[in-house]
C-alpha cells in the first residue's frame, strides 16, 4: 500500500472527515471498515479526530484501520479516538467512487437473473441475489493460476 504525499495544509476541523476516512479506507482495500465508517460520525476537535460509531462495528473500525486511513491521507501523526455506541450522524453514507466495470457487472447480473434455473430457484426459495460472479473473467479461472 502506498501512502499519499503529506498534505501542504494542517488538518482542518471544517473538512468532511467522515467522507475523507471512508474514501481512504476504500482506497486502501478496507471495505468492511469503510462500510463501518459510513455509519459513523467524525469531527476534528482540538486537534484530535473524534469518531463515533455504532457498537456493532467495533471489530471493523479499530485503531489499525483508522491509522492506515490517516497515513493514506497524509496525516500519520494525527491523534484520534474511536468511541462506540450510537452514531450521531443522520446523513446518508457518502457515495462510493464510480466503478469502471459497473455496466459490465450489470450486464452479467441481468444475464444471470434471466436464466431459467435462477428464476426457478428464486421462486422456490425466495430471497435476493446480492452478487453475481462472471466465471468467464480470467481471475475466476482455476486453470489459469
Amino acid at each position: 500500500m502506498e501512502s499519499a504525499a503529506a498534505p501542504s495544509a494542517p488538518p482542518s476541523p471544517d473538512d468532511d472527515w467522515r467522507s475523507k476516512i471512508y474514501n481512504a479506507l476504500l482506497e486502501t482495500g478496507l471495505k468492511f471498515s469503510a462500510d463501518a465508517m459510513a455509519q459513523a460520525s467524525a469531527a476534528l476537535v482540538n486537534g484530535e479526530l473524534q469518531i463515533a460509531a455504532p457498537k456493532e462495528f467495533q471489530l471493523d473500525l479499530g485503531r489499525e484501520e483508522i491509522s492506515t486511513a490517516l497515513k493514506h491521507l497524509g496525516y500519520p501523526t494525527l491523534r484520534f479516538k474511536v468511541t462506540f455506541g450510537a452514531a450521531k450522524s443522520g446523513e446518508p453514507p457518502p457515495a462510493p467512487p464510480a466503478a469502471k466495470t459497473a455496466t459490465k457487472e450489470n450486464e452479467v447480473t441481468e444475464r444471470a437473473m434471466a436464466h431459467p434455473e435462477v428464476q426457478r430457484f428464486r421462486e422456490l426459495f425466495g430471497g435476493e441475489v446480492r452478487t453475481v460472479r462472471n466465471l468467464k473473467e480470467p481471475w475466476n479461472d482455476e486453470d489459469a493460476r
